[in-house]
């Protein structure tokens, strides 16, 4: 069932693999030098970077680069927001 489901959606497993693995490790690093709190914040900006790194920065490169530092501000925002505990 899981191949026939990444042969029909054309999901590239090694890449979701290895970007990952590279969030994970950064997650881990940022815990060990950071502090558990600030986890909450380090793996959006991993994932967002590995992101940044596959863009075509070729084509409208300033409007693409606002865009994506806009998108990173969100999440990282967010997930600073989330790691507060307000409640």
């Amino acid at each position: 069932m899981y191949n026939k489901l990444v042969k029909k959606f054309n999901i590239n497993t090694y890449s979701m693999i290895k970007h990952g693995s590279v969030a994970v490790i950064t997650l881990f690093g940022v815990g060990i030098l950071f502090g558990i709190k600030n986890i909450m914040i380090a793996f959006p900006i991993a994932l967002t970077s590995t992101v940044m790194g596959r863009q075509n920065f070729q084509v409208k490169t300033y409007n693409k680069a606002i865009k994506i530092i806009l998108i990173d501000l969100v999440i990282v925002l967010t997930a600073y927001f989330s790691s507060m505990n307000i409640f």
